[in-house]
């Protein structure tokens, strides 16, 4: 369940007291829907440990709204949150992202283009100069948009001909990016290798595909829905 901040609100993100680090090494593998800021409480206090263990780490106040969707890390000092901000000087809906460099959140500008969308839903990072979101907007119908951040600026990703969404996405040591979702009718599994877009059969049966993780690029898994889990090896 996403959480929203109401105006003004500084919010925190709480973080496992002694598990951080792994924590959030482990959400590189793909991020997770949903996992968000909670609005700050009276207690206890950030300098003393609570008791379920759980560190809150402050977010920068900001005007309107922010609902988080997805959150993903390379390590303890770079970690990403996607979602939805509303409000504020700007009408609207529109994209948010944050970025946390070891001390403090930081919210990441985001250029004019990426307004015409309402959130981001998904993220994965390699470094701080290697991160990956997908866009979605109800209004447009159009649910598979992939931006791409180099540490110097965002630009649009086209996916493939005839992808309707992106479901899942994750990004391998190789450095390519892993998608599936909805084509039309049929699921799909797509590679982005940087140039361009490799579409692979998909496997068996299910009409959905509804999460990937990408170790290498031949060493790729699939969830479908119900209950289907598929390996890929580099050739089946």
């Amino acid at each position: 369940m996403a959480v929203m901040l109401p105006p003004g609100n500084t919010g925190r993100v709480f973080v496992r007291c002694g598990l951080a680090v792994a924590i959030l090494l482990s959400l590189t593998v793909g991020g997770c829907g949903s996992v968000t800021s909670a609005p700050p409480a009276k207690s206890p206090s950030p300098v003393t440990a609570p008791s379920s263990g759980w560190w809150p780490v402050p977010v920068p106040a900001q005007s309107g709204v922010m609902v988080y969707k997805a959150i993903t890390a390379t390590g303890p000092a770079d970690a990403w949150a996607v979602g939805q901000a509303s409000g504020g000087f700007v009408p609207g809906v529109y994209p948010l992202v944050m970025h946390w460099n070891g001390m403090r959140w930081q919210r990441m500008p985001l250029p004019a283009a990426t307004r015409r969308w309402e959130m981001f839903t998904s993220v994965v990072a390699m470094s701080p100069a290697n991160v990956w979101v997908t866009a979605a907007s109800y209004a447009l119908q159009e649910f598979a948009v992939i931006y791409h951040y180099d540490g110097a600026g965002w630009r649009e990703i086209p996916v493939p001909a005839h992808v309707y969404s992106i479901s899942s996405m994750a990004v391998s040591r190789d450095g390519h990016l892993w998608i599936t979702g909805h084509a039309h009718l049929d699921a799909y599994v797509a590679r982005w290798d940087g140039r361009a877009w490799t579409l692979l059969t998909p496997p068996g049966p299910p009409a959905t595909l509804t999460g990937i993780v990408a170790r290498t690029d031949s060493d790729v898994w699939v969830t479908g829905d119900p209950q289907d889990l598929y390996h890929w090896d580099g050739e089946h």
